[in-house]
């Protein structure tokens, strides 16, 4: 079974520069593709490099449940506040080729993706109810 927006807790969505951005995040967002069409991506964010660069994630959009559940077993999850806003994430010690590396052994390499962050718009964090995925 894959992920669905109806796993995502609610219709909250907080619009961020993806400047801004912190490894762990939910996020959607609208992503401009070398042939000029855009698309809408649900993603976890793994890492952000160089700030204004690269941001490398894991799509949601084509994940099967149990792969999201290796996921959530490696890693510990934390809640944060935005702007009033409690929102969940994980928590990644790795970075860079580390988290990658993790990914791999974790046979998640099919949802490693990288996105060029000016290609990216309308970035928006979004809470997630881990309940219905686990």
């Amino acid at each position: 079974m894959l992920i669905r927006p109806a796993n995502f807790e609610s219709q909250v969505k907080l619009t961020l520069n993806p400047r801004n951005l912190e490894e762990g995040f939910f996020v959607e967002f609208n992503y401009k593709k070398r042939d000029g069409t855009s698309q809408l991506y649900d993603c976890i964010v793994l890492d952000v490099y160089p700030p204004g660069g690269y941001v490398w994630a894991l799509k949601l959009d084509d994940m099967l449940k149990t792969d999201f559940r290796r996921v959530l077993e490696r890693f510990d999850t934390k809640t944060t506040e935005i702007q009033g806003q409690t929102f969940k994430k994980l928590e990644l010690p790795e970075k860079g080729k580390q988290s990658y590396q993790v990914i791999k052994r974790l046979k998640l390499d099919l949802y490693y993706r990288k996105f060029i962050m000016s290609e990216m718009s309308l970035v928006r964090i979004r809470p997630i109810d881990f309940d219905s995925l686990i």
